[in-house]
């Protein structure tokens, strides 16, 4: 429990400012990209596997957006730590592609596109607390 806490207080720490940057930089490829991978994780066919490999997808294509190498790796070490919890955990996976899940990449897409910044910093920063939170209830 602890090191999911740690995993988490550290995202919290980093990808806000990250989406924050993102949503700045925000180019029509960023826009079309997280579309697309949004669609994957909201596709009712999709495997469990595949909701998640999209989930991840959705993240890192914003990490990698800011342009900062440095937080992309990072961060990418703390994404695979989280996906490995949604394995292990098999409680936890019922938040993955759930509508909770997927309105918040919606308003964090909706506000990166409009290059709104303020208005994906704290977008990141509700969807990691609501799914740090729901992660921890699942897990008690």
């Amino acid at each position: 429990m602890n090191d999911i806490r740690d995993v988490m207080d550290l995202r919290m720490s980093i990808e806000p400012p990250i989406a924050g940057i993102a949503a700045r930089r925000c180019s029509v490829e960023l826009v079309k990209e997280l579309s697309q991978i949004l669609a994957r994780q909201d596709d009712k066919s999709a495997a469990y596997n595949e909701k998640l490999q999209a989930t991840t997808d959705f993240h890192r294509a914003i990490a990698s957006a800011a342009g900062n190498k440095r937080a992309e790796r990072l961060l990418s070490t703390y994404f695979d730590e989280t996906t490995r919890i949604y394995y292990l955990f098999s409680r936890a996976a019922s938040y993955v592609g759930s509508p909770n899940d997927i309105r918040a990449h919606q308003e964090i897409l909706e506000a990166i596109s409009a290059q709104d910044a303020p208005r994906a910093q704290q977008a990141m920063i509700d969807h990691l607390q609501e799914s740090n939170d729901a992660l921890l209830r699942m897990l008690h």
